[in-house]
């Protein structure tokens, strides 16, 4: 059992939540939405923290709020697990994003993971399903030859569900998590 872990998470519509509740069943640890962070008063009792946070448009949700509270837990073990829908295939395409919304201090604190999530048309809010058509547009202009297999799906997929959620893809996270006991 990892009660000396917590799980924070972000989640928009749903992937990112369903990859918290697996991880801190995993790990038998509690979890709490990122939005709760301003009235949690408990930090003192963990020495790990996972924050799980959704990809969208480049940028991390939710990471302001951690970085209003990170001081209540910037002495912990803080793992980064982020999800998207794009493959995250390259350190630098990792590292943008990371540079994009984390500060120079978390940047080189935080250990990070990465997981592709899922994605589902009618759902999206206005704005997302504009995000998400601008991309598609995008898509539509490069050269086959030079699209990856998720960007193909995407194609493929633009108005369906596109669901990449694995149990796999938590256990190098969990391995981490458990090796700092």
């Amino acid at each position: 059992m990892m009660k000396r872990t917590l799980v924070i998470y972000k989640s928009k519509y749903g992937a990112t939540q369903a990859y918290a509740r697996m991880i801190s069943e995993a790990l038998g640890c509690d979890r709490i939405m990122v939005d709760q962070m301003k009235l949690f008063s408990q930090f003192g009792e963990y020495e790990n923290i996972v924050l799980c946070l959704p990809i969208y448009n480049g940028l991390l949700a939710g990471i302001n709020t951690v970085k209003a509270r990170y001081y209540r837990i910037s002495e912990k073990n803080i793992t980064l697990f982020m999800v998207g829908l794009t493959d995250l295939a390259s350190e630098a395409e990792i590292d943008r994003t990371v540079i994009a919304s984390l500060t120079e201090g978390m940047q080189h604190k935080f250990r990070i993971f990465y997981a592709k999530g899922r994605m589902t048309y009618r759902s999206l809010m206005p704005l997302d399903k504009m995000a998400w058509n601008k991309w598609i547009k995008y898509l539509r202009k490069k050269p086959e030859q030079k699209l990856n297999e998720t960007e193909m799906e995407m194609l493929n997929h633009s108005r369906d569900k596109l669901d990449y959620i694995d149990e796999a893809s938590i256990q190098s996270l969990i391995k981490y998590i458990r090796s700092l006991s």
